[in-house]
């Protein structure tokens, strides 16, 4: 196997593991909604939401930049794009050694 389809199936498996491995850290599953709920709704957290008192209702700068909860779709269609250019690159060099051969 040469280095060009290693990177291939490097890119593969990096894009099965990645969801995998946030799986762990997801909050916001709730059993009574559908599925597609649940997958927008999950998410991880990033910060913990304090209760804002009646002197302080201007949130902070950090506090407009960070999200409360990253989106656990964006993980998971960062790794969907991962697997799908795997693919691509072993498929072109598949292509390219039969168009070599010919």
């Amino acid at each position: 196997m040469n280095r060009e389809k290693k990177t291939g199936v490097v890119l593969i498996i990096i894009g099965i593991c990645l969801p995998l491995v946030f799986l762990p850290f997801l909050s916001g599953y709730e059993k009574d909604r559908g599925i597609i709920e649940n997958f927008l709704k999950i998410g991880i957290v990033v910060k913990k939401e304090k209760p804002v008192s009646a002197d302080k209702m201007a949130p902070s700068s950090m506090a407009k930049i960070l999200p409360a909860r990253f989106p656990y779709r964006f993980i998971l269609a960062f790794g969907i794009f991962l697997i799908f250019a795997g693919f691509v690159k072993i498929d072109l060099i598949r292509r390219r050694d039969i168009n070599h051969k010919q």
